[in-house]
C-alpha cells in the first residue's frame, strides 16, 4: 500500500479534500446545537389574576383590590408585585370587571401568590387556581390556594388564579303577632 496522505482507516484512499469536509460539517452542526441551545428563550409564563362573586351581586361600582407579586421561590428580585382594582360592573356575568382578569408575563419558576386587600364588603374570600383558560372561560381548577409555582421548562402555561367573593343573600323573616 502507498502512504497516501488522504488513507482511510482501513486502508482505501479518500478522495482529497474528503476528510475536511466531513470534519468542518461536524464542526458546524455541534456549533449550530451550541449556540440554538444558548439562544432559545424559555416559554412564556402568564400569570391571570380574576375576581368573580357568588351571591348576592354586591352594588355596581363596588370596588376590590388584589396584590399579586411573583419571584424566585429562594427569594430575589420580584418579577412582578402589583395591585389590581376589579370593580362589579353588573351583569351578565359574575366576573368582576374587567371580565377578562388581568393577565402579567411573569419568568418560568416564578412562585407566585395573591392577596385580596379590599373585598367590597364580602362575607368570606376562597380562591383557587387552574391552568389555561380565562375568567369567563374558567380551566378546571386544579386546587384552592392563592399560590403557584410555575414549572421551569416546558411549553408556554397560563395560570390563572381567581378570588371568589361570598356575598350573603339577606333572608327577610316576615314578622308575626301573637295576641
Amino acid at each position: 500500500m502507498k502512504n497516501e496522505p488522504n488513507a482511510g482507516r482501513l486502508g482505501r484512499a479518500l478522495p482529497r479534500g474528503v476528510t475536511l469536509v466531513v470534519a468542518a460539517t461536524l464542526i458546524a452542526a455541534f456549533t449550530v446545537a451550541a449556540v440554538s441551545a444558548q439562544t432559545t428563550p424559555p416559554p412564556d409564563q402568564f400569570l391571570t389574576v380574576g375576581v368573580i362573586y357568588v351571591g348576592t351581586p354586591p352594588p355596581p361600582g363596588t370596588m376590590f383590590i388584589v396584590h399579586a407579586e411573583c419571584g424566585p421561590p429562594a427569594g430575589g428580585p420580584k418579577t412582578l408585585d402589583k395591585n389590581y382594582t376589579f370593580t362589579n360592573v353588573g351583569p351578565p356575568f359574575n366576573t368582576i370587571g374587567p371580565n377578562t382578569g388581568y393577565s402579567e408575563k411573569v419568568k418560568p419558576g416564578d412562585l407566585c401568590s395573591v392577596t385580596e386587600t379590599e373585598t367590597g364588603g364580602a362575607t368570606s374570600v376562597s380562591y383557587q387556581c387552574g391552568k389555561g383558560g380565562d375568567i369567563q372561560n374558567p380551566p378546571p381548577y386544579l386546587s384552592s390556594g392563592r399560590a403557584v409555582q410555575f414549572e421551569s421548562t416546558g411549553p408556554s402555561t397560563n395560570i390563572t388564579l381567581l378570588v371568589i367573593n361570598s356575598f350573603i343573600t339577606p333572608v327577610t323573616v316576615p314578622p308575626t303577632f301573637s295576641g
